[in-house]
């Protein structure tokens, strides 16, 4: 069985299709979270054709085929209605299509600067970076979307900028603010994402 949904047209779409596909993927997993209370979703296929699921494989769930990378059709489904899932996907359809990224998600991560360091690679940036080295500390923020924290080494603390003309390794911590479907990959943890 397969039935047709929708399909995207050029000159419909205000951003790149693979992002139109991403976000429809997103509101379709967000949907049937919220309306179906469903907790598994998956995918498969070639880049020619492929499938999304949605539930309990062994249970109700649904099968979306996304074909040529604009057509969007059932592929299958046990115990959820068509009309549920023609419905559902009517929803993700105008979301993706008037720009809706849904709520601010927030990601945080941590990494670190590393300390310079005397081999052979930073030897040859070294006039650079004595030239051209700032130290930061505290809280920077970029624009509407993103705060960082620079924590330098506490060994550092008590050093004077004479001792510190090669600092040693710095923390930064990283909030970002990013609109984004709930319940989607797109608010999995960071660490989780490929």
């Amino acid at each position: 069985m397969t039935t047709k949904l929708f399909e995207f047209t050029t000159n419909e779409l205000s951003m790149p299709l693979e992002i139109t596909n991403q976000l429809s993927v997103e509101w379709m997993v967000s949907l049937s979270t919220d309306q179906l209370a469903f907790t598994q979703q998956g995918s498969s296929g070639a880049a020619s054709s492929k499938h999304f699921s949605f539930g309990d494989p062994n249970s109700d769930h649904f099968v979306l085929n996304l074909a040529d990378n604009f057509k969007w059709s059932i592929a299958s489904t046990k115990g959820i209605a068509e009309e549920k899932i023609k419905e559902l996907s009517a929803q993700a359809r105008a979301k993706t299509l008037a720009g809706e990224y849904g709520t601010e998600l927030v990601y945080q991560l941590e990494m670190t600067a590393s300390a310079w360091g005397m081999d052979p690679v930073n030897m040859n940036q070294m006039a650079r970076v004595l030239g051209d080295q700032v130290r930061i500390a505290g809280w920077r923020r970029l624009g509407d979307w993103a705060l960082l924290e620079f924590v330098p080494d506490p060994a550092d603390a008590d050093k004077s900028p004479i001792e510190l003309l090669f600092p040693s390794s710095t923390t930064i911590k990283v909030t970002l603010f990013v609109p984004g479907p709930t319940n989607g990959t797109w608010d999995a943890s960071l660490d989780t994402l490929p």
